[in-house]
This record gives C-alpha cells, structure tokens and sequence, in this order.
C-alpha cells in the first residue's frame, strides 16, 4: 500500500508541476491506443488470401464422326477463385494456352474454368495453360499458375480377325483383320506399313510379310 501511495504521490506531483506535458502525454498515449485498436480491426477483418491449388484433365480422342467434337479441357481448383464479375462468361484476356488453340475459356463454376475448342487437337501434343492474376478473385493466390496436360496419342488395335480357308481350294487361306484407331489415318501409308508374320518366322505368314 505504501508503494501505491508514493507512485499516486509522484503522478500528482507529475501534473501539478507541468499540467500541460501531462496532458499532452495522456492524449499521446490515448491516441496511440485509438490507432492500434483500428489497426487491430482492419487486421482482424481484411480481405483472407487463400492459396488454392488447381488440377486440369487431358482431353480423350475425338470421336471420329462427320462433325468432330473435341472434347473440353478443365481446370478445378480447391477452393473459390473465380471473379464473380467473368462467371459465365467468356474470358477473352488473361489465359494462354500453348500451342494455340481456337476455343472458348469459361468460369463454369466459382471453382472450375473450362475451355471447349472449336478445332480438334493435335495428337499426342503436350499443351500449357498459363493464368493471369486478372481473371481471379483478389483475395485469391494460386500455388502455381502454369499447368500442363497432354492430348490423346494415336493408338490401334485389332477389334476382330477370322481366318478363312477356301473350302474348294484348301491351299487359299486367308486371314481377314480390323483395326480400329483412336484417330484417322491414311489408309494407304498403314497398309504399306503392314508386315503380317508368324513369331519367329522371317519368311512371312500365309505368304504375307515375307522378308
């Protein structure tokens, strides 16, 4: 108790000796409390910045029809990171996509960018988006803003065969095959390119692929 009177003595004997420094001190000290409970609420209520992460998908092959339909691409991301002003609509800045593509970039959702093509793409090509902080919401921070995917490859396989043997003449065999590829392809460069042989047989099969 009497270290708390002496110090209430000294504050006293503080301001009766120089009111005005008192005072001044006082509304510093007020003032540097005012400033940081503003500070502290500005902190406590700015605009989150979130680091989202995004994964894309490959396209699958083009169905081979007389009107192709490419299929999309997407980017889905793990949080909200779209701009609410680009939501469903087309983005014509902000994103390039290598090698080019003509096609159409769209916020589909507040998490997922979509691009459709208009063209088919190339086989077996490896592509890369780059993203521009432009077309995301402020508040949102990407791990990385270059993703990479690949088109579909060219791939064949044989979907039926029958062998046949002419009844008449026994010695007419033949050997009758579809392939089927995931792409189109000139039909007179694979068929120089066939070379039908037995396993371990240089001479051919049924007098095909003979070396």
């Amino acid at each position: 108790r009497q270290k708390i009177a002496a110090h209430s003595a000294a504050i006293r004997s503080r301001i009766t000796a120089n009111p005005v420094k008192f005072r001044r001190q006082v509304v510093s000290a007020l003032v540097v409390l005012v400033v940081f409970f503003i500070a502290k609420r500005w902190y406590d209520h700015r605009p989150h910045v979130e680091q989202l992460t995004g994964t894309i998908s490959s396209p699958s092959a083009t169905k081979v029809e007389d009107v192709l339909h490419p299929e999309a691409i997407r980017i889905d991301f793990s949080g909200s990171a779209a701009r609410l002003d680009l939501m469903g609509k087309r983005i014509p800045n902000g994103i390039a996509l290598v090698p080019s593509l003509k096609g159409e970039w769209v916020w589909t959702s507040d998490r997922q960018l979509t691009f459709s093509p208009k063209d088919d793409w190339a086989v077996g090509q490896e592509y890369r988006v780059r993203l521009e902080k432009s077309i995301l919401a402020s508040h949102v921070r990407l791990k990385e803003y270059t993703f990479a995917f690949h088109s579909a490859p060219l791939t064949g396989n044989i979907s039926s065969y029958e062998f046949y043997i002419d009844p008449k003449s026994p010695k007419i065999k033949q050997v009758v095959l579809t392939v089927s590829f995931s792409h189109p392809i000139d039909a007179g460069s694979f068929e120089s390119l066939i070379n039908l042989h037995m396993a371990g047989a240089p001479s051919g099969f049924l007098g095909l692929g003979a070396k």
